[in-house]
């Protein structure tokens, strides 16, 4: 509830405290006292644009605060506005400095503040109010994930649409690379190795001339050792160092057989057919074409962008995967919506009627005889955040006319009655506890005032409840009365505000009453609240 709202230098209030309590809450005054002042003061809490014209003469600084007890608890809420004539306007809850945008964010849960041009005439948001007589807020949160979902998938299907065809090309080309980097065998080669075997194979030819020259010259007369051998022999025993040579030359006639084995064997294992260069070097070619082609330094790396490619293709082709399992979602989700959507509208369909007639009831109470209230509904052909319904409030205020939005209603005082009848219909289903009503009864005869005192009393029951009036048959229900005032000082003029007592309270309800206090309007204010006591019991 709002506990304590303090004013200071805003028009002609310097600077006042008024403590709050439950129930309903009358503001009364003379015209002209002030009461828009108060009026103004909750609108700037509420996060109204304000411009620095209202802060009082000769100030420089306005500062409005209201203090909110949180569930009856020793828990309080404290919001500041503070305007300045160079417009450095600030904003603290809680002694923290916020932005009008989160302000309004906060306030919006706590307070409502009924004015005839507000939110409930508006088409957008009757359908809102309407869900909330119908208790729907299980269903219609329900309703509204899967609908989140369902929308987030519609784009992303929508999106995915648009890339699949690009995605298909992307799909081929990366094909055709992995095609031409892996008919390549990239992993039977090594670099060096390659580049070796094409050098011995440019070579064979001088490897044949020169292993056949050394089989050659060992093989030669002129290199016979066994002469020289046999020579050796007569003088092998006359010295020791003969013996040695003899020795080294057996030595060397086994290093020679070795030697033209070899010589041989390598003869035998050569090439005989010089295509193989002519593959090595297509090879060669080859490689060095991809590795110009893919902008790759070496085979290594051609076998790392092989694999990569790989691992690019694989995802792509389970994007169409990813494709089918969102749409298969998609499908699913758009049936289950489809029926939450027809039992939300058949919902709305079974409660039209009841909410009709209680709001018809209300306003025939408030002296609106020939009215017909009509909730306008359609079926769409399209779901939407809401479901598939359309929804309306019509009315008629005159016997043979056709029921039109109420938005369009001239009167002011209908309008009035009717936010009333909305409210008071929608009470128990409010979660927001501080109800404000400027001039409710604008408009209105004093039968009817009496009515809406009786209809703001019973919504205060549940919401601490506000009432700006000028009727004192509204004012007599009052749980807490408080009268604006004006006095003048050293040539200054103030705003005040006090709480009356049940003495004053008459005094007050008696002034409404005939503009001044008489024997006989005092009696008059009795007899109201008389009237106002036996018809709350």
């Amino acid at each position: 509830m709002l506990d304590t709202l303090r004013i200071k230098n805003l028009a002609l209030i310097d600077d006042i405290e008024i403590e709050f309590d439950k129930g309903l809450n009358i503001i009364t005054g003379e015209t002209g006292a002030g009461k828009s002042i108060i009026v103004n003061s909750l609108q700037l809490i509420l996060g109204k644009k304000a411009s620095s014209d209202i802060i009082r003469a000769d100030e420089d600084t306005c500062k409005v605060e209201a203090i909110f007890n949180l569930d009856d608890l020793d828990d309080f809420l404290i919001i500041q506005r503070i305007l300045t004539k160079s417009n450095k306007n600030k904003v603290k809850i809680n002694d923290e400095y916020v932005t009008i945008h989160r302000l309004k964010e906060v306030t919006e849960k706590i307070i409502d503040f009924s004015a005839q041009n507000q939110y409930l005439f508006d088409s957008s948001n009757q359908l809102f109010i309407f869900d909330l007589f119908c208790n729907l807020q299980t269903k219609k949160d329900k309703y509204y994930n899967i609908f989140k979902r369902y929308k987030e998938l519609e784009k992303i299907l929508e999106e995915e649409e648009e890339k699949k065809e690009k995605v298909k090309e992307e799909i081929e080309i990366l094909k055709y690379q992995l095609k031409e980097l892996e008919d390549a065998n990239l992993d039977d080669f090594d670099e060096i190795e390659l580049r070796n075997k094409i050098k011995f194979y440019e070579k064979v030819e001088i490897i044949k001339e020169t292993l056949n020259f050394i089989s050659q010259v060992f093989e030669s007369q002129n290199f016979n050792l066994t002469t020289v051998k046999q020579k050796l022999h007569e003088i092998v025993k006359l010295k020791p160092s003969f013996e040695e040579i003899f020795k080294l030359i057996e030595n060397i006639e086994i290093e020679v057989y070795e030697i033209l084995n070899i010589c041989v064997q390598e003869l035998s294992e050569l090439p005989e057919d010089t295509n193989e260069l002519d593959n090595l070097i297509e090879i060669e070619e080859k490689l060095n074409f991809l590795k110009k082609k893919y902008k790759q330094n070496t085979i290594d790396e051609l076998v790392h962008l092989k694999d990569k490619k790989k691992k690019e293709l694989h995802k792509l082709e389970n994007l169409d995967f990813k494709y089918r399992e969102y749409r298969e979602e998609f499908k699913e989700l758009k049936k289950q919506i489809i029926n939450l959507a027809e039992e939300l509208h058949k919902i709305r369909l079974k409660f039209k009627g009841d909410f009709e007639r209680k709001i018809i009831e209300i306003l025939k109470d408030l002296n609106m005889e020939q009215v017909n209230f009509v909730v306008k509904m359609e079926k769409l052909d399209s779901i939407n955040k809401t479901g598939i319904t359309r929804l309306e409030f019509l009315i008629s205020t005159n016997e043979g006319e056709e029921p039109k939005p109420i938005k369009y209603i001239a009167s002011g005082g209908e309008k009035s009655r009717i936010m009333l009848a909305l409210k008071s219909v929608l009470s128990e289903y409010l979660n927001i506890p501080v109800l404000i009503f400027d001039e409710i009864d604008a408009g209105t005869g004093g039968k009817t005032a009496f009515i809406i005192g009786k209809l703001l009393k019973k919504l205060s029951k549940s919401h601490q409840v506000f009432a700006i009036t000028h009727f004192p048959q509204v004012a007599a229900f009052a749980d807490n009365h408080y009268k604006v005032y004006k006095i003048v000082e050293n040539g200054k003029t103030y705003t005040r505000i006090k709480k009356l007592n049940d003495r004053e309270r008459i005094e007050e309800l008696s002034r409404m009453i005939s503009g001044s206090i008489t024997e006989k309007s005092l009696l008059s204010a009795e007899e109201i609240l008389n009237e106002a006591e036996k018809s709350n019991s």
